[in-house]
């Protein structure tokens, strides 16, 4: 008789051909996953983008606005985002793409479209009186009237034909002047700078607020109307250093504003726009006095 034997794996092992295929089917996975036939996603929302795709996202709807002025569609396909933060992440964004010296025309884009997005008043309807022609016709009805004369025997009368009296009505149409009530909205865009005229400043003050951040510099750019404009590059120097940012990023403190945190002891100069005036000499001024001193902002009014 033959002894069986039967083949056996060690105590308390697992078979190593089984945790060869397992490895190897695991490879071949993921070549196939990740280089033969990878996944594409197509007709995807934006909303699942990561961060930085939809940062070139919103850049891309800004510079498209620039070009056409739809509020209405930019408006749209930010909502695409699901972000519920339309204004407020296209102004962080801008101030990100400041800070970093990156792209300024998408920066620039990016400040319009912020300040173009910020809420605003509802204009005031204005009641005028327009008049409205009513076409209702009047009948008027002339009916002919009858003067009596004296009777006549039988012998004496003659028989004629006795006309009825006409009873055609004359219709003569009447126009009445109804006045209606038209209400016409007023609504006066956002203003913008006007080529070629460069800024000049305006007003310049110093700003001693304990209430306010310290050190602070508060631009304001407004046009000819005193209206403020969003979109205008201010340029800051000093020894050793400059910087650029937009109005209209903080669109809770108007279209045309922007500021600026200085350091205390450095002399800035300030210009609004491209070959406008400069305000020189600005450093953070000491207000106060004794334990209670504080360094101070200043306040400059650029206008055309």
């Amino acid at each position: 008789m033959k002894e069986r034997r039967s083949r056996r794996t060690r105590s308390g092992g697992t078979p190593w051909f089984l945790l060869t295929g397992f490895v190897i089917g695991l490879a071949l996975g993921l070549v196939y996953g990740y280089l033969v036939n990878p996944v594409e996603y197509v007709d995807s929302s934006p909303s699942v983008l990561n961060g930085q795709d939809k940062d070139r996202y919103r850049a891309m709807i800004a510079q498209a606005y620039l070009a056409d002025t739809n509020l209405e569609r930019a408006r749209q396909r930010l909502a695409l985002l699901k972000d519920n933060a339309g204004s407020q992440n296209l102004a962080a964004q801008a101030q990100r793409l400041l800070g970093a010296n990156a792209n300024d025309l998408d920066a620039h884009a990016l400040a319009i479209l912020a300040a173009a997005l910020a809420p605003q008043r509802s204009p005031t309807p204005q009641i005028i009186n327009t008049p409205a022609l009513s076409t209702t016709p009047q009948l008027e009805v002339t009916v002919p009237v009858i003067s009596p004369s004296s009777t006549l025997s039988p012998g004496q009368a003659v028989q004629t034909a006795t006309l009825l009296p006409s009873l055609t009505p004359t219709i003569t149409p009447t126009v009445t002047l109804t006045p209606a009530v038209t209400f016409t909205p007023r609504y006066t865009d956002r203003p913008t700078a006007t080529l070629g005229s460069p800024f000049s400043l305006k007003d310049k003050k110093q700003v001693c607020d304990a209430a306010i951040t310290n050190d602070l510099l508060q631009v304001n750019v407004v046009d000819g109307a005193g209206q403020g404009i969003p979109g205008v590059v201010i340029h800051v120097t000093w020894p050793g250093g400059e910087d650029a940012f937009y109005t209209g990023l903080t669109p809770d403190q108007g279209p045309g504003y922007a500021d600026f945190l200085m350091t205390p002891k450095v002399i800035y100069s300030v210009r609004a726009g491209e070959g406008g005036e400069v305000a020189a000499g600005l450093s953070a001024p000491s207000c106060g006095s004794g334990d209670s001193t504080f360094f101070g902002g200043w306040s400059l009014q650029f206008g055309q």
